[in-house]
This record gives structure tokens, sequence and C-alpha cells, in this order.
């Protein structure tokens, strides 16, 4: 089945990321929203009606609490099921608001990847910020295209030059 905006309340057809909650529902980023989808119905969440700061969604992850933490053109957003949050370079450690990409470890740690003008990887604990660049760590690129956490722990990021892989102590 293909859903777009000609056969579906899809707000626009360019999906970001997709990721599936523990109830079995689809949150989609597009370049129009971020759209929940039960199946059935779908639910959609921009700057008219709730807390994004910018309706360009181009990651999601859901945490261990089912925290969703959306990453939009207008920085971080984190949805508890009522409230947002939203995290930007005024308010948090975030280097960019162009946030890319987004992974939580097992210690609940969220990598955040931002590009453009001065980004990088970002480690949030839920209180500390701390922010790795070509500058101080070794990593190839500040442009942070994608995160994955495999399940050894290792950080994946992936860069406009090359792939890196954290292990908690090197960098390979």
């Amino acid at each position: 089945t293909t859903y777009n905006i000609s056969n579906s309340e899809l707000p626009y057809n360019y999906v970001r990321s997709i990721t599936i909650d523990g109830s079995g529902y689809k949150w989609i980023g597009t370049a129009g929203g971020l759209v929940m989808f039960d199946e059935i119905n779908w639910t959609i969440y921009n700057t008219s009606n709730s807390g994004l700061p910018n309706n360009t969604v181009r990651a999601i992850t859901i945490d261990g609490s089912g925290n969703k933490w959306i990453g939009t053109e207008g920085g971080l957003v984190k949805f508890d099921g009522k409230t947002w949050t939203t995290y930007n370079t005024s308010n948090s450690g975030l280097p960019n608001n162009n946030v890319t990409s987004i992974a939580t470890d097992s210690s609940g740690n969220k990598w955040i990847g931002s590009s453009y003008y001065g980004g990088g990887l970002t480690k949030f604990d839920g209180k500390i910020w701390t922010t790795y660049n070509t500058s101080n760590s070794e990593l190839p690129s500040n442009e942070v295209m994608s995160i994955l956490v495999d399940g050894s722990q290792n950080i994946w990021v992936g860069t406009s030059n090359g792939l890196v892989k954290i292990d908690g102590t090197s960098w390979t």
C-alpha cells in the first residue's frame, strides 16, 4: 500500500523518518509535520497545533519511557504525550538547531546529530549536553546525517565525510 497526499492524510510526500511506539503506532516525520498513524487514523502535528518549532521533521526516536524525541530544522523536541519541550541553541547545549538524527542508548542518553554551520554530535544525558565536533574529537565532519546504537552500545555516526564508531572510550 502506498500512502501519499492524494490518498491519505499524510501532509507531505517527503517522508524523512519513521519509528514505531510500544502500541504499534507509526510516527512519521515529513517536511510538513509529524504524523501518528494507528493503521486507521492519521493524527497530524505541526507548528499550528503542537509544540513543534518547525514543520520539517528529520528524525524521531522513542526512549524507554515512551517519550518521542523529534529532530526538526528548528531544534529538538521532546513530546511525552501531553507536553512539548523544545531544546534549541538558546536554551540547551545544541550547537545547531538543524537536528538531522537522534538515537537513544541503553543508559537513556540521547545522541543528537546536527548539521550545517557548527553542527556535530551531541550527547544529552537528561542534564548535561556534551558536543563533539571536528575540533574536539575524531568526528570526520560536523555534518552528522545518521546515528545508530548497536546491540553492544557502540554509537555509529554517519557524516558527510565518512563513518565513525564510538565504543565508549575510542573512536574508530
